[in-house]
């Protein structure tokens, strides 16, 4: 249980961190979720392979890639400075 939580932490993290980058360049709504994602399931990925764990994390539990969308927020609120007029993707 608590590596799960552990786990879940650092997928928020690094989604984040892809976000922020993601928001800084500017990009739309799409271009942020698919910078999150990849930059939150590359770092695990990049794990799962070295240390030999197969099949990789996320592939498994389909929860992983939705958890990914939703860390930047689902209004996509974490544009920098741009959060007004971000559009909403909460009904996609």
């Amino acid at each position: 249980m608590l590596l799960h939580i552990l786990y879940l932490i650092g997928i928020t993290a690094e989604a984040m961190t892809g976000a922020l980058a993601a928001g800084r360049r500017r990009m739309d709504t799409f271009g942020v979720i698919i910078i999150a994602t990849a930059t939150a399931l590359g770092g695990g990925s990049v794990r799962d392979i070295l240390l030999g764990h197969y099949p990789l994390g996320w592939v498994q539990p389909p929860r992983v890639r939705h958890y990914c969308r939703h860390c930047c927020g689902p209004d996509h609120d974490c544009r920098a400075g741009d959060a007004a007029s971000a559009p909403s993707v909460s009904g996609a």
